[in-house]
């Protein structure tokens, strides 16, 4: 008896493999499953569209096969179905419609340009000191600017960031760096990212051309 369970088992998981014929990833934490689908006389293939948690849970995995493919995987064990998912997801192939900017980190890069755009950068370190505006740093081609400034406004856009989450995307993120720095002689607390100068009046920085104003925009409130 024992030994029909495990020629079922063995049976049930071949099964599973062969359905299951590979990973395609499309973007950020977000996959294409591949299926051969048994259908009538014939195998039709189709793909399903899922979430990386998803793709590690047996219980959602079956879930969302049955729901977009119309397809009945045969249950496995836990190990058996870490086994073949783990192997097929480290053979995965990246799509050729790869949504590189649906990718966090490139988000929350375009999200500091779009701050910076609608902003300004300023070649007068007293926008920063007073209004907490972006500070062009010719000298040191730097951009400093404000990180609560910031941060408001990421919350303008319903991006709400516990600080520390924000401070670590300054760092490993933007590659930003604090600036303890001063303005006559008073303290001017900042951070900054730095670019090669494309001219007197822009930076280059990520691959992005930023330019500097040389006036101040809307002063909010503090």
């Amino acid at each position: 008896m024992f030994n029909w369970i495990g020629i079922f088992q063995n049976i049930t998981t071949q099964v599973s493999q062969d359905t299951i014929e590979k990973i395609e990833e499309f973007g950020a934490d977000r996959y294409y499953v591949h299926l051969n689908v048994p259908e009538k006389d014939e195998t039709v293939k189709r793909k399903i569209w899922i979430d990386g948690a998803s793709l590690m849970n047996p219980k959602l995995f079956y879930d969302v096969a049955i729901s977009q493919a119309k397809v009945w995987l045969p249950r496995m064990t836990g190990k058996e179905f870490e086994k073949i998912m783990m192997a097929k997801f480290y053979s995965r192939e990246k799509s050729k419609d790869y949504v590189k900017e649906a990718e966090d980190d490139d988000q929350f890069k375009r999200m500091f340009l779009d701050y910076l755009d609608t902003k300004g950068v300023y070649s007068d370190k007293e926008q920063l000191f007073v209004h907490k505006l972006p500070y062009y740093n010719q000298k040191k081609s730097t951009i400093e600017f404000d990180l609560a400034n910031f941060e408001k406004e990421l919350l303008k856009s319903r991006v709400n960031l516990k600080r520390v989450d924000l401070v670590n995307k300054m760092i490993n993120v933007l590659k930003a760096k604090k600036n303890r720095g001063k303005y006559e002689e008073k303290s001017c607390v900042s951070w900054e990212i730095q670019g090669p100068k494309a001219s007197d009046k822009r930076i280059i920085w990520e691959g992005e051309t930023i330019v500097i104003g040389d006036q101040a925009g809307e002063i909010e409130d503090e």
